[in-house]
């Protein structure tokens, strides 16, 4: 499946929530209801809220009222084609019964899943694509080590570390379960059995060294050493000074300390001082600060982070007026962004430290 050209040509619907008018495999069912027609006048479908199923985003049910309130006009038909193509990649979902009989809302696993009469269906027209680096195509040489209870892999920049809600296939977790599945025949590879789970993650324009875990249990004790900050993490970070009237960075030994708010949308705002908004403690410890580019302010740093919160180096450095290069973002030049939502924000997680069943363990990058 190519990196491009799945979706609706010059459609800028996002999302189309429909309903199944018939019982059949998902290929049949989604096809058959995405063929187009005058858009439904009622506001969501009524399978949505009942007991056991999970109510859509607010934010979800107002674009959906929205899109149906200003036009009549006939939605485009999703081509069979396309609609195979966004099943492969993970974007189509639909309320199916869970092992313990409730009705939840789940991504469709199978052109040949059952899909029942009237159920509520989701489709993501327009997912955001992943291609892989042209120079790192082979999940397999991103793993660094491979253990009983754990996998470290050295993830390219722009690759999600986890799945999307409208993209499922290319992300460093199921693509490196593929890499690990055996193959059943020479020259053609299984479908993924391997089953890994997610622990501490990075940013998708973040590279360097990601954790996963084997089982379930081995990813929970992972994160619970991340939680109790028995995980010693070094990043290195590209730097370049916003505006010449900006301070120097802090020497190399300095703690910075910052303050985030509870935000879930980016970017994240950081203040010097604690207060109701901003209650979540960052810091992180300037190992090593060098100028490499006197006349531009640019500069390369190693860190080592003592808390992790979300978007956190990357929001702390812009608030020292020093945004890492290509991270738009947080106000860093360009650098060799092509794509604003999808930066490579040269950042790297060059070390992880931490012990593992009484014994330490230490995986570098360069």
């Amino acid at each position: 499946m190519s990196s491009a050209g799945v979706g609706i040509s010059g459609s800028v619907e996002l999302v189309r929530h429909v309903v199944a008018r018939a019982t059949g495999c998902a290929l049949e069912v989604f096809t058959a209801a995405l063929d187009g027609g005058v858009p439904d006048p009622a506001t969501v479908p009524s399978s949505w809220g009942r007991t056991g199923q999970r109510r859509p985003p607010s934010d979800v049910i107002a674009r959906h009222k929205a899109a149906r309130d200003v036009t009549s006009t006939p939605l485009p038909p999703v081509p069979r084609r396309v609609v195979h193509e966004l099943l492969e990649l993970g974007a189509l979902w639909a309320h199916t019964r869970n092992g313990q009989g409730a009705t939840v809302l789940a991504r469709i696993a199978s052109a040949t899943q059952v899909v029942q009469e009237g159920c509520y269906l989701r489709a993501y027209l327009r997912p955001r694509r992943f291609p892989l680096p042209a120079d790192n195509t082979d999940p397999c040489h991103w793993i660094v080590a491979d253990t009983a209870a754990l996998v470290v892999l050295d993830k390219p920049a722009g690759v999600p570390s986890v799945a999307r809600n409208d993209n499922a296939a290319e992300a460093a977790l199921p693509l490196i379960a593929a890499a690990l599945t055996p193959k059943i025949a020479e020259g053609g590879p299984s479908t993924p059995t391997v089953q890994l789970w997610p622990t501490g993650r990075l940013d998708v324009g973040t590279s360097g060294l990601l954790v996963l875990g084997r089982s379930r249990k081995a990813a929970a004790e992972y994160n619970r050493l991340l939680r109790a900050g028995l995980v010693h993490k070094t990043y290195r970070a590209v730097v370049r000074r916003r505006s010449a009237d900006v301070a120097p960075l802090p020497p190399p030994g300095s703690s910075v300390i910052h303050w985030m708010s509870k935000m879930a949308a980016s970017p994240q705002t950081i203040a010097d001082l604690a207060d109701s908004v901003h209650p979540l403690e960052c810091h992180l410890v300037l190992v090593n600060v060098r100028l490499v580019d006197h006349a531009d302010g640019v500069a390369i740093v190693n860190i080592d982070l003592k808390t992790g919160r979300t978007h956190q180096i990357r929001a702390q450095l812009s608030h020292l007026g020093w945004p890492l290069v290509g991270d738009v973002l947080y106000g860093g030049h360009a650098g060799d962004t092509v794509d604003p939502h999808q930066p490579v924000v040269n950042l790297r997680c060059t070390e992880l430290s931490f012990q593992w069943d009484d014994h330490p363990r230490t995986h570098r990058l360069e």
